[in-house]
């Protein structure tokens, strides 16, 4: 229920006192020895809270000089539905409770004004006096780096969590805290799809702090498109209506996935690949003609911002075309893409693959490699590496010193029928990026297969082998959030890295009843991929987990 009372009439109430309010006779039964309401605040009137945080207030409330008597007594606590201005003609408000304190989630919109929390305290035995307490509340962001998930309780529809803690938000410090059912919690409703694939990005200059939107994308099952700010998870668009995410609607493209590849941001649709600059748009416009040219086997991408892999940041493969295609992307250029790689002598060939599929790809050995799992036409499995690219060097006169080194096939390694059987069944699968190492993730454990060798050598022992009960249901590398969207190349831009950047897994399982867990376990003793499950960081209250991401600001 919302009631509308001037502004004028509160800025009157706040100039009377800051701890009662005016006393209205409503009855010809008022006498003189009728005490006035006292409202004594317990602290500042001015509070600062962060988003979804539970506003409580418990003011001293009493008849008089009478310490307890509050016989009579009624309650109503109120919110401005905007924040205050004191130009503004009039103030709407939304009821809150109405008991003698309060105890609430704050969902109002981040502000930098502050919204009026008001008690009005009314004496029913006295001929309904009144007395009016305000309180200035600001609202600011609660949320900072770590790791959202999406999740879901009932199979059709979709909400966010996220998760800080020490090892994966910057600057974190106290206990961990994990916020679940954000958007029921701040919109009052849950995404009614099934959001399966999720990518963080900022908008407004991956490298510009000033003015940039921390952002997390949502590619559901039925290929719709969501965008959300990462400062309340409030949506600012979909590709379902409005152009705020998709300017030509026309075609109404289903979308498999979205990925950040340098300075780019893609969306992959049954229509084409769209992509835009992050640093100046936030909006799909048509289909990239040139991406476009090609399609993206099994949504498998091998690409981020490292301004330290130089002009070549990212690989898919085209199966249509038998291709492993590389995008070359240099400073004031457009972005360009080949898939004319040559062969590496005795390896295999970049653009001969007819037959063969991506299972996983990502860098990996040195951080620089790029390294696809491919399954073969007969069923088995290789892993097959790129050379690490190397840029030109030029003198004070940009005449060249050394020759630039284009990627080209390297190693071809085959995997044995042991490790075929678990990638047969794998929930996930992916590459250590510092290491040697592949991960494969079936239900009952995460195992590692090392390839530093010129034979692959699985590990017979799971490195991490869920709780009774429970099943792993996806596992990725843990990357720290700014580090998947750039990690150097500008001055002032660069942030601390965290201790298990690159170094630790996040797994996420689910026991009988969906009731869903994620860990975060750090690895030890390199190039083995070995895990300290003891040291794991542990998550529990998400339903069925359907993706997560790290986000970074």
């Amino acid at each position: 229920m919302k009631t509308k009372y001037f502004t004028r009439l509160l800025s009157m109430v706040m100039a009377v006192t800051a701890l009662t309010a005016c006393v209205d006779d409503e009855t010809s039964q008022a006498t003189g020895d009728i005490q006035p309401i006292y409202i004594a605040n317990v602290g500042s009137d001015t509070l600062r809270i962060g988003y979804l945080d539970h506003l409580q207030l418990t003011p001293t409330i009493q008849r008089g000089s009478h310490v307890g008597d509050v016989e009579g007594l009624q309650y109503r606590w109120q919110i401005s539905t905007s924040p205050y201005d004191m130009g503004s003609a009039e103030t709407e408000w939304t009821d809150l409770g109405n008991g003698t304190s309060l105890d609430v989630s704050m969902n109002s919109v981040i502000s930098t004004s502050p919204y009026l929390v008001k008690l009005t305290v009314t004496d029913s035995i006295n001929g309904n006096l009144q007395a009016t307490k305000l309180y200035f509340v600001y609202v600011e962001s609660n949320f900072r780096d770590g790791i959202v998930v999406s999740s879901t309780r009932d199979g059709q529809s979709s909400d966010f969590s996220l998760v800080m803690d020490k090892p994966i938000t910057l600057n974190f410090s106290g206990s961990p805290k994990v916020f679940h059912n954000i958007l029921m919690e701040g919109q009052g409703k849950s995404n009614a799809e099934l959001m399966t694939q999720l990518t963080a990005n900022v908008y407004g200059g991956s490298y510009t702090a000033a003015g940039a939107i921390n952002q997390v994308w949502a590619t559901t099952s039925t290929g719709s498109l969501y965008r959300y700010d990462t400062k309340s998870y409030a949506p600012t668009g979909t590709s379902q209506s409005g152009t705020d995410v998709l300017t030509y609607t026309g075609n109404h493209p289903k979308f498999s996935m979205t990925f950040q590849m340098e300075s780019m941001f893609f969306a992959v649709s049954d229509k084409g690949i769209y992509s835009f600059n992050p640093g100046s748009a936030n909006t799909f416009g048509w289909t990239n003609v040139n991406a476009s040219k090609y399609t993206i086997d099994n949504n498998v991408i091998i690409g981020n911002g490292n301004y330290d892999l130089g002009n070549y940041h990212g690989y898919w493969f085209d199966a249509r075309l038998g291709r492993i295609v590389n995008m070359e992307y240099d400073m004031g250029t457009m972005a360009s893409y080949n898939d004319a790689m040559p062969a590496g002598v005795g390896a295999f060939d970049p653009a001969a693959l007819q037959g063969w599929h991506a299972v996983a790809g990502g860098f990996t050995i040195d951080g620089a490699t790029p390294a696809f799992l491919f399954k073969e036409p007969q069923g088995d499995y290789s892993v097959c590496t790129l050379s690490k690219p190397v840029q030109p060097t030029y003198d004070d006169d940009w005449n060249e010193l050394t020759p630039e080194i284009r990627p080209m096939a390297d190693r071809r390694i085959q995997l044995d029928s042991s490790t075929k059987a678990l990638l047969d069944k794998a929930v996930s699968i992916f590459f250590a990026r510092n290491e040697a190492i592949l991960y494969i993730a079936v239900p009952e454990g995460l195992y590692a297969v090392n390839f530093a060798g010129q034979s692959a050598q699985l590990y017979s022992a799971a490195k991490f082998t869920p709780s009774a009960g429970e099943r792993i249901v996806k596992a990725k590398l843990y990357t720290q959030g700014h580090q998947m969207i750039q990690v150097t190349g500008f001055p002032g831009t660069d942030r601390a890295v965290l201790p298990w950047n690159n170094k630790a897994v996040i797994i996420a399982t689910e026991g009988a009843q969906n009731d869903g867990k994620l860990y975060v376990v750090p690895m030890v003793q390199f190039g083995t991929g070995n895990l300290n499950a003891s040291s794991a960081a542990t998550y529990a209250g998400f339903g069925h987990i359907l993706d997560f991401c790290t986000t970074g600001y």
